[in-house]
């Protein structure tokens, strides 16, 4: 359904490669470090995925996918992960929601 390659600044989460990683991320930072990104920034836009890119998600080189792309923050500020996402189209719905101040 999707590709995800993920890179986490060490000194964030030191001992994270001890742990089991096969499991949610998001879940182990939280439950085992305490933590979790106080904001992020986040891109998407479509495009034609690679044959390295295509040939896990089933699909022919070429085919048109969802690209993902977020960086999150910590509390300080600093850049603390960075997420690359290829999703097929078939699998995804995207639902936005918007606040406005004032």
């Amino acid at each position: 359904m999707l590709i995800e390659l993920i890179a986490l600044d060490a000194s964030w989460c030191p001992g994270l490669l001890e742990h089991d990683l096969d499991t949610s991320l998001m879940n182990l930072l939280r439950e085992r470090f305490g933590l979790a990104p106080a904001r992020c920034q986040l891109a998407m836009h479509p495009t034609a995925l690679s044959a390295a890119q295509a040939e896990p998600l089933q699909l022919a080189p070429g085919s048109p996918a969802l690209y993902l792309e977020r960086l999150s923050f910590a509390q300080d500020g600093r850049a603390v992960e960075f997420d690359q996402e290829f999703w097929r189209p078939d699998a995804l719905e995207i639902k936005l929601e918007a606040v406005y101040s004032g």
